[in-house]
């Protein structure tokens, strides 16, 4: 079955990444995905009983509550856009009066943009994506999303109204370096309070993470897995091997131990 893609190009996507965490997703009842972005993960794992992705950016679930309700309608909005340089600037300069407008202006910023950040246009000597696979794409998370809850909420609230023991967890928050258009990186204090609810978690949980000393220390006590990829932030064509290093971390499971116990009948002899 082909896997339906993400429709837009999200700064820290995970696509680079699934074959490390998709083996990684234990069996559960309820996914979570509290920081959901590109949806990187979840479009590319298989279906949950149940599924909530999340995002506190609301351009972003904007987007995706209309590929999900109003699909039609969002595909006539972006399908006759040209990929062209004044199109993307009267899009930058027109925010939409609609929601429908908003989503269609959010995901042709993206896709028009160099990197994805919506604000220069992006030169490519290899040709612009193909528009017929945006909107293959576009119908494909539509048919994915159904019966998923999409939310908008921080991922504190997510915790109280989703956690629970059948809950699996995948938590991509902000990284504490870097910036980009679509989000603020986190303080060392931000990210040291959000390690310590999500080990308070009752569900299980996958985190990724920027790799430092404080990240590796806030979860030492769970599976810690580094890894290096090919920086996402810089000019590939000018630093072609800069790198990138993320940490992968897994809850560890408490162990479940065995008891078997021998029952001795005793036999009485009756005089």
């Amino acid at each position: 079955m082909k896997r339906t893609r993400p429709i837009l190009r999200w700064p820290g996507g995970k696509t680079r990444l699934l074959g490390e965490i998709l083996p990684m997703i234990r069996p559960h009842k309820l996914y979570v995905e509290g920081f959901g972005g590109g949806l990187a993960v979840f479009l590319a794992k298989a279906k949950s009983e149940a599924e909530v992705v999340n995002d506190a950016n609301g351009d972003l679930v904007n987007l995706y509550r209309h590929a999900q309700f109003h699909l039609d309608a969002l595909i006539h909005e972006v399908e006759f856009t040209l990929a062209s340089r004044s199109d993307l600037e009267a899009l930058i300069e027109q925010p939409g009066l609609t929601g429908l407008q908003q989503a269609a202006r959010f995901l042709l910023c993206n896709r028009l943009s160099f990197g994805g950040a919506g604000t220069s246009f992006a030169v490519s000597k290899q040709g612009q994506p193909s528009r017929a696979n945006v909107l293959e794409n576009i119908r494909a998370l539509n048919a994915r999303l159904d019966k998923v809850t999409v939310e908008n909420l921080s991922y504190e609230r997510l915790f109280t109204n989703y956690d629970g023991p059948d809950t699996c967890w995948f938590l991509d928050p902000p990284y504490t370096v870097g910036e980009t258009k679509t989000y603020d990186a986190w303080t060392d204090e931000t990210m040291t309070e959000f390690a310590a609810r999500v080990l308070d978690l009752a569900g299980d949980w996958i985190v990724t993470v920027n790799d430092t000393a404080l990240n590796r220390s806030l979860f030492s006590r769970h599976h810690v897995k580094p890894i290096v990829t090919g920086s996402q932030s810089v000019n590939r064509k000018k630093l072609p091997k800069a790198t990138f290093g993320e940490l992968i971390i897994q809850r560890k499971m408490a162990k479940t131990v065995a008891f078997r116990t021998t029952t001795v009948a005793a036999t009485r002899r009756v005089a």
